[in-house]
């Protein structure tokens, strides 16, 4: 029963975040998302802000929940709930905007890493009943660091990169494709940037560059990335001289990248096999010729 409560008011309260600022006829919150960056140990307060638009006074019911964004799930696990309210109701009259604040205070063992709460605000009817259909919520993203990180705001290095040449490319007709992977060991939620350029160092060219993850793709704890990039640009210098690829890949927290070095083969090989044919298909044609021409004399 309880299962089936936390999946009815996560839909309910997720269709209430996106769509309650345009539900004007009834409610409206500010802000919908808190993010907040504290100390293992520490404590905070922050604040939303509850709009009544409607033309009665309206009883207000507060509640907080665990959320999990990849399953856009709520719980009421209170070892997870780090967020506190002073009060479980309020009450806001016609065309009132009221503030309300509430504590940030992670348990004592809850350690470094990127947590996700939600206070609820739900409207009451004259009969006392919960009105689910117009409950709105404020997402609240802590990330909790270590007391000597937290001046130099958040920051990991808990996450493996991995690079690999899948494939050199065809000279001006076929792409290069790299392939990177990121490990997220951290307790963190990544999102990836930073680029893949391709140069020669003995071509007089510029790189050729590509972003990473350009739909801005999350990476949860215990999770990994995988994405490929093709990189367009070829030079005459590339056939003979090797190149390399370097990526710069970010964490997405922190301005500290991860950079990871590959060589791509030249096309001194293909080449040589290129004249190899050419000079044997060559032989065998004047071969052929000089035994036609033989023939008839």
């Amino acid at each position: 029963m309880k299962s089936l409560f936390s999946i009815l008011i996560t839909l309910v309260l997720l269709l209430g975040a996106f769509l309650g600022a345009s539900k004007t006829y009834a409610n409206s919150l500010s802000p919908v998302k808190q993010e907040i960056t504290i100390a293992i140990g520490e404590r905070t307060t922050s604040t939303v802000t509850y709009t009544n638009e409607s033309d009665q006074s309206q009883e207000i019911k507060l509640s907080t929940y665990e959320y999990n964004p990849r399953t856009d799930s709520i719980f009421e696990n209170k070892e997870n709930i780090f967020l506190k309210v002073d009060t479980d109701t309020i009450t806001v009259q016609p065309n009132e905007s009221k503030k309300i604040s509430y504590e940030i205070y992670p348990l004592g063992n809850t350690t470094e890493g990127t947590y996700f709460n939600i206070i609820v605000l739900t409207p009451t009817t004259p009969q006392n009943n919960i009105s689910l259909a117009e409950s709105i919520s404020q997402l609240v993203v802590l990330h909790l660091v270590k007391a000597e990180n937290y001046i130099e705001d958040v920051t990991t290095k808990d996450y493996i990169v991995s690079m690999d040449v899948i494939d050199k490319g065809i000279p001006f007709l076929q792409p290069i494709k790299i392939k990177y992977t990121l490990i997220n060991n951290s307790n963190f939620v990544l999102t990836p940037d930073g680029n893949i350029e391709v140069y020669n160092s003995k071509g007089k060219y510029p790189s050729y560059t590509q972003g990473i993850n350009k739909d801005g793709k999350k990476v949860y704890p215990n999770e990994s990335l995988e994405e490929e990039i093709e990189i367009m640009g070829f030079n005459i210098s590339d056939l003979i001289s090797e190149r390399t690829a370097v990526g710069h890949i970010y964490n997405g927290l922190d301005s500290n990248p991860q950079n990871i070095t590959k060589s791509i083969n030249s096309y001194k090989v293909e080449l040589l096999i290129s004249v190899v044919i050419i000079f044997g298909i060559t032989i065998l044609m004047k071969s052929i010729k000089s035994d036609y021409s033989k023939k008839e004399n």
